[in-house]
């Protein structure tokens, strides 16, 4: 599921053209006749409820992941189990926010993965606006791409892990991305299918959710789900996040558990969902590397169950717990398939009504540690 270390350059062809037409000054008209009075203005139409079934036609998604199938595409709801959109997806959802994910194919066993898979995300944070920036390149800097999408400029960028498109929506920050297996590569859904083309399809898929978002309601998507909790300033790592149960299960000698925050203004989306969720993160550094993270969210435990979906299976297993207590709160967790060696992988838990995202070279051992220090 992991993409590989060395990303290949973004790769995509834009289109701007603008036209822009004249009208003549009307004639004068002279003046006009009494008019009679206007009947009462009807009551202004409610605004729908903002929610994944009405953000956008389904048809637009179809026409999006069609890719080069000849034939007619059924897009089907799914958790994308890609675990740095995976978490932030959580977070989000408890936030009251609105993360959808439609897929076609297969699934996505692993990123690379020779496959028919892709999935299509678009996911709204309410009243961040103020906050948007533009997507970083695989580079690490502000991307200068952008295309016009119904008199918004998107902020794009596009390459092997697949097409983003980010923009300031009305008070809220709304984010679409596409990731497929070769995207920009031989084989995969898209293989032939001209890249313009597929940006087109995009763009309608963009237009029309930002209407629909423009159009919204000031309270939608709706309120949280979570209550956030109050946290301990600064931030501490104990209980399940105490040190010597981390650094045993790191198996690191000459380490050290450190705590972080999210500080300053947000640099992504990501950024910006993990400050409003209180996220703070411990970590196993031998001083001059991370091996272990755990980012951890109180109060987001049960947003779990929503992502529980087969597709997470397809990239994640679930992990037994030998030592729970009976009658503790529940746990949950789910490990990578594909952990390796050299680069580790990643594993989400959930406590009682805490969430962790664990990522390191031992994801399940570390989050084990973590069960077994709670209770």
């Amino acid at each position: 599921m992991r993409p590989n270390a060395a990303v290949g350059a973004a790769t995509a062809t834009l289109l701007a053209l603008l036209l822009a037409g004249c009208t003549p000054p009307a004639p004068d008209p002279g003046p006009s006749p009494t008019a009679a009075p206007s009947p009462p203005a009807a009551e202004p139409t409610p605004a729908a409820p903002l929610d994944c079934d009405g953000i956008v036609p389904t048809g637009l998604v179809a026409d999006a992941l069609q890719g080069g199938a000849p034939e007619p595409v059924e897009p089907v709801v799914a958790t994308q189990p890609l675990s740095f959109e995976l978490f932030p997806a959580m977070l989000l959802e408890g936030l009251g926010g609105l993360d959808c994910s439609w897929r076609v194919g297969s699934g996505m066993p692993e990123y690379n993965d020779p496959s028919d898979w892709a999935y299509l995300r678009l996911a709204v944070l309410p009243d961040a606006a103020s906050e948007w920036v533009p997507l970083a390149t695989y580079e690490g800097m502000p991307s200068t791409l952008t295309r016009r999408i119904g008199g918004i400029d998107a902020s794009f960028e596009g390459g092997d892990l697949g097409l983003t498109y980010s923009a300031p929506v009305g008070d809220d920050w709304v984010l679409l991305s596409l990731r497929a297996a070769g995207l920009t590569a031989e084989g995969g859904r898209f293989r032939g299918v001209d890249g313009g083309d597929e940006l087109d399809r995009l763009d309608a898929v963009a237009e029309a959710a930002y209407s629909t978002v423009a159009a919204a309601a000031p309270d939608e998507p709706g309120p949280p789900r979570v209550e956030l909790r109050r946290l301990d300033r600064p931030a501490v790592c104990r209980g399940g996040l105490a040190a010597p149960g981390l650094l045993m299960a790191s198996g690191a000698s000459d380490a050290e558990v450190v705590v972080s925050e999210p500080t300053g203004p947000p640099d992504s989306f990501a950024a910006a969902i993990a400050q409003r969720a209180r996220l703070f993160t411990c970590s196993v550094s031998d001083g001059v590397t991370d091996l272990e993270t755990v980012r951890t969210a109180r109060g987001f435990g049960g947003v779990i169950d929503d992502f529980t979906r087969p597709d997470l299976e397809v990239g994640f297993s679930p992990i037994a717990f030998a030592d729970v207590p009976d009658g503790a709160g529940p746990v949950v967790g789910y490990v990578e398939n594909d952990v390796s060696p050299r680069y580790g992988g990643d594993a989400v838990l959930a406590i009682g009504d805490s969430l962790y995202w664990i990522r390191g070279l031992h994801p399940e051992a570390i989050a084990r540690a973590i069960v077994a220090q709670t209770y």
